[in-house]
């Protein structure tokens, strides 16, 4: 076992896959993770598996609770020839994770009453800005594209997710909300911005699930006068 500089981009970049792991499984639209530091790290090389990462990190405080929390993480980066995505375990007690909450069942109820479907684009918009009405949509675009993070992260990548282009409300039989996301995801590494759609469930009490996501390559302008746009333009 190799111990690392905290600080260092190894465990930066491990640190961030562990992260997204942790949004998909357990953030809700009013509760999500962010790490303020890692207090250690340490590396594990797995001769013909891959790179095992051990960190221990104080979690910023959530968007409910004005707490920190330490948790544990160990982050496998397969070397495979057949790519794979790495394998995340994180600890933690249970009151970190993020529970359903009363705001969460007051949008889930007004989204069901809505006779149109809600469709939108450009969040933030051009200046930066996320209309309150429109929040719900982005943090939701954010878990979803936590899992894409999650799934396309290797050693050598540290995703960040940009800007959420459009969405769009699909028709349902049950007591799913479906939608349409395209997403601008940014990797640091490379500087590279990719563009990503995905198919998304929801509903307060399964939490998100995407059902699948691809690289998009149509070409969808975003120009820097843009504005945030939702129809209808507010939730019943």
């Amino acid at each position: 076992m190799k111990k690392l500089n905290p600080s260092y981009y190894e465990t930066t970049r491990a640190a961030q896959v562990a992260l997204h792991c942790m949004n998909y499984q357990h953030a809700s639209l009013f509760c999500h993770f962010s790490y303020e530091t890692v207090k250690s790290s340490s590396l594990e090389e797995l001769p013909g598996v891959g790179n095992k990462y051990h960190l221990v990190f104080k979690e910023d405080k959530t968007s409910s609770e004005d707490v920190m929390r330490i948790h544990t993480a160990k982050i496998l980066f397969s070397h495979t020839e057949t790519r794979m995505a790495p394998q995340v375990n994180c600890t933690y007690d249970d009151t970190a994770k993020a529970n359903t909450t009363d705001d969460e069942h007051a949008f889930y109820e007004r989204m069901r009453k809505q006779e149109k479907l809600v469709d939108g684009k450009y969040i933030p918009d051009g200046h930066g800005n996320i209309p309150a009405e429109m929040k719900p949509f982005w943090l939701l675009g954010q878990i979803a594209s936590s899992y894409v993070m999650w799934q396309e992260s290797s050693e050598s990548t540290l995703y960040n997710m940009v800007t959420v282009l459009s969405f769009q409300q699909l028709r349902t039989e049950d007591d799913f909300l479906d939608f349409e996301y395209v997403v601008l995801l940014h990797d640091i590494v490379s500087q590279e911005i990719t563009q990503w759609s995905m198919h998304i469930r929801w509903n307060p009490t399964h939490g998100v699930k995407v059902l699948n996501y691809a690289q998009d390559h149509r070409d969808i302008p975003f120009p820097g006068t843009a504005t945030a746009t939702m129809s209808p333009a507010s939730l019943s």
